[in-house]
């Protein structure tokens, strides 16, 4: 959602975004996700534009030291509508970027662990973020990782390969000792045990000796 200016009966204007900092708000406040807000309860709704004046302030270095309570009273029903409009038609508007069978989202406490204890960010960094600007860095971060882990299994085929082939007869290359699910078009990494490592080692030395 693009940031929207809320004006107050006081002759503030404060900027809103509903960033990943107001969903973490949000939750604090209530206890339950921004994304299961009731967009037909006022309390909700109010709370959730609090939520996302705070952050958005916050990160502008704006002082926006109202309480929810006060902040609601010094709101006008014309500024809440105008703001429930764009909100809303926004989020029809927004596409989901992975596509495909629904899963369970991760709530907002998650995503902040997996931010900090995994991808190394500050609380301000991620409260910073859109939703969908986190997507995307997680996603880099999935990728890279994947393709680490692609690597260190195609370095350990290749050193078996080399290990293997003095004791067979003939020509083996890494590959068909050892295909891997990426190589067959799946695009996933298989878990492999130590024992079905040992297993398929022999088989190779079967097949191959």
């Amino acid at each position: 959602m693009k940031k929207h200016f809320i004006t107050l009966t006081t002759g503030e204007s404060f900027p809103v975004e509903i960033s990943l900092g107001a969903m973490l708000i949000f939750k604090e406040e209530t206890g339950r996700e921004a994304t299961e807000a009731d967009m037909g309860s006022l309390s909700d709704l109010i709370k959730l534009l609090w939520a996302g004046a705070a952050a958005a302030s916050e990160t502008a270095g704006i002082a926006m030291n109202y309480t929810p309570q006060q902040f609601a009273n010094r709101l006008t029903p014309e500024e809440l509508k105008k703001w429930k409009e764009t909100y809303v038609e926004s989020q029809r508007n927004e596409e989901n970027p992975e596509k495909g069978e629904k899963k369970r989202q991760p709530g907002i406490l998650e995503l902040f662990g997996y931010a900090v204890g995994v991808l190394g960010m500050s609380r301000t960094d991620f409260c910073r973020l859109s939703p969908e600007q986190f997507y995307w860095i997680s996603k880099a971060h999935r990728d890279e990782q994947e393709r680490l882990s692609r690597e260190r299994w195609e370095i350990m085929r290749k050193e078996a390969a080399i290990i293997i082939q003095p004791h067979v007869k003939n020509r083996i290359t890494p590959k068909s000792l050892l295909p891997f699910p990426w190589e067959k078009g799946t695009g996933h990494v298989e878990e492999i045990t130590m024992e079905e490592r040992k297993r398929r080692a022999e088989e190779a030395l079967r097949k191959w000796g």
